[in-house]
């Protein structure tokens, strides 16, 4: 199942695609469905929590990401000084509800285009409401 939602990141809206991942759609797992209920209960608090643990992400890596690009460092990795210089650098594109085949958790993941990564992308995984990882996109696709 997919859906639009009206999000705000960082101060600015962003519409987000929301999937919820399904064999058989519409039949979701019930840690599915708890899971984006949870979210969306609680949409600012998983929000300022997603926000925090992406820059705080970046703050850790930019200077390794910097030593990386020869060209175009400042466009790529900028020093940044907050968040809200930060928040140009990462575009939130989709919640992603994973399946967790009978597996007594919850487990979704917040996805995000970045200006560092242009193929792989960043993302934010959460496993029964707590943050587990944040990385690649593929440590939740």
């Amino acid at each position: 199942m997919e859906e639009k939602k009206k999000l705000r990141f960082w101060g600015i809206e962003r519409e987000i695609e929301i999937v919820i991942v399904a064999d058989e759609e519409p039949v979701f797992e019930e840690s599915q469905k708890k899971a984006y209920t949870e979210v969306f209960n609680n949409v600012d608090k998983f929000i300022r929590e997603t926000e925090l643990s992406v820059y705080n992400y970046y703050m850790s890596i930019y200077k390794e990401l910097r030593e990386q690009f020869i060209f175009n460092t400042n466009e790529y990795a900028p020093i940044v000084n907050n968040e809200s210089e930060f928040a140009k650098l990462v575009t939130p594109t989709q919640i992603m509800f994973k399946e967790t085949f009978g597996q007594n958790k919850t487990k979704f993941g917040v996805l995000f285009n970045c200006t560092w990564d242009k193929s792989h992308g960043l993302a934010v995984v959460f496993e029964n409401g707590k943050i587990k990882e944040v990385g690649e996109q593929d440590i939740i696709l």
